[in-house]
């Protein structure tokens, strides 16, 4: 297999079911799953949403949306933690690719990526989210970059300041590649739009998220 993605989401299932819909119909190839990381509280609420004709993720409907589909519960607790447990409990692709609920996919993303990754290994693909120049906010990395550390984000974050030092040590060993590819990011800033509740439980990790951030980029 080619692509996991892998999609925490949280107290969203009808955003989180909208996104990977879009996700899966832009796809451009079919070589991909979707493992979608929610808490156990979430759980009944998302195969409602996900599955409403079979009333569980383990034996979905056939159709070209739901058939990539697995959701994968567990007592998380952040949005790190969920990320990091999908992807090493879950995971079969060659390539991950963490995606938000707020995130929107170009036409034939899979398709483009593999284009643009053609032939290399260890590596992680830096594209455009229309918000962050810099930074790489939507992780895609092959498996041989991952398992140099055996998790995506560093798992001391909760959620703030994780893709910032994900970015960093990236660029620090040098195995980023940036392509001309937009993944836009519709977070609420950008859209000019007030914070729901997950934006605030998020936000709420700022300071927590800066102190490790600090503390880790001195250790190097």
């Amino acid at each position: 297999m080619t692509f996991s993605i892998i999609h925490p989401s949280r107290g969203r299932s009808r955003q989180s079911f909208e996104t990977i819909s879009k996700w899966i119909l832009k796809a451009g190839a079919d070589d991909f799953e979707v493992l979608v990381g929610v808490e156990w509280e979430d759980y009944e609420e998302y195969v409602k949403v996900y599955f409403p004709n079979s009333g569980q993720s383990c034996n979905p409907p056939p159709d070209k949306i739901r058939d990539k589909i697995s959701i994968c519960p567990g007592h998380y607790g952040s949005a790190v933690a969920a990320i990091n447990s999908v992807a090493r409990m879950h995971a079969k692709g060659r390539i991950f690719i963490v995606v938000s609920d707020d995130t929107e996919p170009c036409v034939r993303w899979a398709s483009r990526i593999e284009k643009y990754t053609a032939g290399l290994t260890d590596f992680v693909l830096k594209t455009r989210d229309g918000i962050q120049p810099k930074m790489i906010t939507m992780p895609i990395l092959d498996r041989a970059y991952y398992q140099r550390d055996g998790y995506i984000y560093h798992p001391e974050f909760s959620h703030c300041w994780a893709d910032r030092y994900f970015t960093e040590i990236a660029h620090k060993r040098g195995r980023v590649i940036t392509k001309n590819i937009m993944f836009r990011h519709l977070h609420y800033s950008a859209l000019k739009k007030k914070p729901d509740a997950q934006y605030q439980r998020t936000d709420a990790t700022f300071n927590e998220g800066k102190i490790i951030y600090k503390k880790l980029m001195a250790g190097l």
